[in-house]
């Protein structure tokens, strides 16, 4: 006692360096684990050893062209009930069909874009002069010219269909069928499989309608046309069912396309991407 009473000081600190420790190592171990109710972290190296190799931007930007022009983009695969096993199929079956094609879906858009080009500057000439009787008489070819590099792309494109089609369920590809048919309108009013030439048209007019009121009059719109006033009571039924699914499949599709076409690094979202001519 004699001894602690002289060296109490440094004895102090020692229990008080004890105690310090002693809470660093105690709370160490408690932000280790999860509280209660607290879902454990995900193993993010885990997803990242099963995603597929990072894509250039610019097979990005193509491959996700070809989707909106196919109407396979996210909503549409879940739309059709697409399970994630079944959209990341779907999904590398199209990257592959990109890979083996890619040089010819170059050049017919080279090919696209120069015919274009060239019916655009005649039609400039035509429009703007000097009249040129040469340049009038060159329309016909030009136009001719240009129609068919769109079909001939047109055509590699659809080369695409039948092995998707192929993995597709009959269910599935009866909304596949609606949703390209009726590609021009909104989800999920393009997923309804029975849609007449004056309903689709009755939706655009009341789509454009509520565009130019929105856009003109945002405090106070007025009053917007209904979009549903020309369906029938089964397409409603059918938009309900379509909206549910959706909303059940799209995380599945969403890892899917997390997997297959990772987003490049930097990328922005509807970016042109401009190829050398």
């Amino acid at each position: 006692m004699a001894t602690i009473r002289r060296h109490w000081k440094a004895f102090l600190l020692s229990l008080t360096m004890l105690a310090v420790v002693g809470c660093w190592l105690l709370f160490s171990n408690l932000s280790a684990v999860p509280a209660i109710g607290e879902e454990p972290q995900a193993d993010t190296n885990q997803d990242a050893n099963e995603a597929v190799q990072q894509i250039d931007p610019g097979t990005y930007s193509q491959i996700q062209a070809l989707r909106r022009r196919l109407s396979l983009a996210n909503e549409d695969l879940a739309a059709m009930g697409c399970s994630k096993e079944g959209a990341t199929s779907i999904l590398e079956t199209l990257l592959s069909w990109h890979e083996a094609n890619k040089e010819n879906l170059d050049a017919a858009g080279h090919s696209k874009r120069n015919a274009a080009k060239d019916l655009r500057q005649a039609l400039r000439r035509v429009n703007i002069g000097p009249r040129d009787q040469n340049v009038l008489e060159s329309l016909p070819g030009l136009k001719s010219a240009y129609a068919a590099a769109v079909q001939s792309e047109g055509q590699l494109v659809e080369s695409l269909v039948q092995p998707i089609s192929s993995l597709l369920s009959d269910g599935q590809q009866a909304t596949w069928n609606a949703t390209r048919k009726n590609a021009g309108l909104p989800s999920p009013y393009r997923y309804l499989s029975d849609l007449s030439s004056s309903q689709k048209a009755g939706l655009t007019r009341a789509l454009q309608i509520r565009g130019r009121k929105l856009a003109y009059s945002q405090d106070s719109p007025g009053e917007l046309p209904s979009l549903t006033d020309c369906l029938s009571y089964a397409q409603k039924s059918e938009l309900e069912a379509v909206r549910t699914t959706v909303n059940t499949k799209m995380p599945g599709v969403l890892k899917a396309c997390w997997l297959v076409f990772p987003r490049p690094e930097g990328f922005v979202r509807d970016s042109t991407v401009v190829t050398s001519e």
